[in-house]
């Protein structure tokens, strides 16, 4: 980890402090690193999923989930989700079945505590609501792409370049060169290599 001053820089595959995590419902526990906790309770975490892991029960999460594929497929509900996979799922939407049979690395963010729910009943997220789901490879060259907006008022964008100054607090990921940026309003930029995620914060998030 890489730390300056408006900036924390982190290499996804070095030194990071691993710890065992319990997921309810599941066939085990998965492994976390915690990248940053917002002041509203929102969460930035690295996922490591073991071989063969699985969720089989119907739940949701009450907080929008927002996922990147780093490293294996996470199968969500039939959708096989690939290395630079970028996935949406709102606010109370109903996932039935996750797996990995054979292992995942996910970056991942929740708009708050992340308390999975079981469920047996209708989901509590509107109806007509579905995921979201863009492969990152997929941006045009030099291109910013809107993914979406947050009920925040953030963005979730993809380019393939990432220079300059940040007008707004950002968090970024780069999945291809395995590094995960959280920038203050008016840093610098780390040098990143697209497609670069970037999640632009309204004014004051920290």
């Amino acid at each position: 980890m890489t730390m300056d001053t408006g900036v924390v820089l982190v290499e996804l595959d070095e030194g990071l402090e691993w710890r065992t995590a319990e997921m309810p419902y599941s066939s085990g526990p998965v492994e976390l690193v915690l990248l940053h906790k917002m002041a509203d309770g929102a969460i930035s975490v690295l996922v490591r999923f073991p071989v063969g892991w699985s969720r089989l029960i119907a739940g949701y999460y009450p907080v929008e989930e927002e996922f990147v594929v780093l490293q294996g497929e996470l199968d969500f509900d039939g959708l096989i989700c690939k290395p630079c996979d970028w996935v949406l799922v709102p606010a109370g939407l109903v996932r039935r079945a996750t797996s990995t049979p054979k292992g995942a690395l996910a970056w991942a963010r929740f708009d708050g505590p992340a308390r999975f729910r079981a469920t047996w009943g209708e989901s509590p997220a509107p109806d007509g609501t579905s995921i979201f789901w863009q492969p990152l490879l997929a941006v045009a060259s030099h291109e910013r792409m809107l993914l979406t907006n947050h009920t925040d008022n953030s963005t979730s964008s993809v380019t393939l370049c990432c220079s300059g100054t940040a007008a707004h607090t950002s968090e970024i990921l780069s999945p291809m060169s395995r590094r995960w940026a959280f920038v203050c309003r008016h840093s610098v930029l780390p040098d990143l290599d697209g497609p670069v995620l970037v999640r632009e914060y309204a004014d004051g998030a920290s």
